[in-house]
């Protein structure tokens, strides 16, 4: 099964360190782990996914365990399995650009309402009343509350593939509470609750 998976016939291969299936993209810093846990007594043994290389240059994930072989005692060796991951990986990556496009294309739609209730907002299709006014008001800052959601999943993702740095910076958190009331104050007056924000038991100051 080893040698069907990276392609070698036993003669290519016996004797021959596995150092010649590494792949590129295992840090030093993925091996380190690996033998702390093999060589930890009260570990015993190191589970984990590498990216190892076939004879021909192909790349393959794979599932790996290694258990150390032990002698009266001694390790005298080390077994390892490996279960080949590339169609899991190859679905995982399917799901994951489906996932992008479908947030990317949420934009458009999202965009054009919110373009919508700012020009009713703005009465060039008649004038409003304050109820309605203050309705859409509301619908809007959820539509852009909408687009900030998609628009972090958007960023989580090229975060995650390393293609983003991120910046912090001080928030206005009362600011970000007393909006939060605002939205859920539709709502709370629908089902005749009263919404209260309090701050060290009293209301924040304007």
């Amino acid at each position: 099964a080893w040698l069907e998976l990276y392609g070698y016939t036993l003669e290519e291969v016996r004797g021959r360190s596995t150092r010649l299936i590494k792949g590129e993209h295992n840090g030093p810093e993925v091996y380190r782990h690996m033998w702390s846990q093999i060589l930890d007594p009260a570990i015993g043994h190191w589970r984990g996914e590498l990216v190892n290389r076939k004879k021909s240059g192909e790349e393959v994930p794979v599932l790996l365990t290694i258990t150390p072989i032990r002698r009266a005692g001694e390790v005298v060796g080390y077994m390892g399995i490996a279960l080949d991951v590339s169609e899991r990986r190859e679905l995982e990556l399917l799901r994951e650009r489906y996932e992008m496009v479908v947030r990317h294309d949420l934009k458009a739609p999202l965009a054009s309402m919110i373009t919508i209730v700012q020009t009713l907002l703005d009465g060039f299709a008649g004038p409003l009343g304050e109820k309605q006014h203050d309705l859409l008001r509301r619908s809007l800052d959820r539509g852009r509350q909408m687009q900030e959601i998609i628009a972090t999943s958007l960023d989580l993702e090229k975060l995650k593939q390393r293609k983003l740095s991120l910046d912090f910076e001080e928030v206005d958190l009362l600011g970000i509470l007393r909006h939060s009331a605002e939205t859920l104050a539709a709502m709370t007056e629908r089902k005749q609750l009263e919404l209260e924000l309090l701050l060290e038991g009293r209301p924040p100051a304007a």
